[in-house]
């Protein structure tokens, strides 16, 4: 049980260790017009259905660079679409793994690999996971989730 200021939380970071998973957590949430909450969550949907793919999918799995763009980074390497197994990067937006219906997430690691390798060749730009990967072999997470300190931060 850790206390909210124990935990460092920024834009896409917190001190939580690799092998740290939440399970619960308390929010403390401020009263609003119902209208305004509505009327948010609407826009947010809209903008999500128009920019993201939908469907099985591992979310945004690289951090941005700075001042760049991983989506934009595989794209222009010629990611788009490129599939290993079960897994393939969207066609929406690069930067989204999209899976089969019977997808494994050894393909979408292995995928996850590719793409680190293809956008270092092509820009001299190293990919670092967004996601936190959990049972998978350290070496293979070791590949594509040390931090790189020159990322976004808040």
């Amino acid at each position: 049980t850790r206390d909210v200021g124990s935990l460092d939380l920024g834009y896409r970071r917190s001190n939580l260790g690799s092998d740290q998973v939440v399970i619960s957590a308390t929010l403390g949430l401020e009263r609003g017009a119902p209208e305004a909450g509505t009327a948010l969550l609407g826009e947010i949907v809209a903008w999500r259905r128009a920019n993201q793919p939908g469907g099985p999918n591992a979310g945004s799995v690289f951090t941005n660079p700075a001042h760049d763009s991983a989506g934009r980074l595989i794209d222009d390497a010629g990611g788009k679409g490129l599939r290993v197994g079960t897994a393939q990067v969207s066609e929406k937006h690069a930067n989204f793994i999209q899976a089969d219906p019977d997808g494994s997430a050894d393909d979408v690691l292995a995928l996850m690999v590719e793409l680190v390798a293809l956008v270092e060749a092509e820009h001299g730009v190293r990919l670092h996971a967004e996601t936190r990967l959990v049972g998978f072999d350290a070496g293979q997470i070791e590949r594509i989730q040390h931090r790189d300190p020159r990322a976004e931060r808040d």
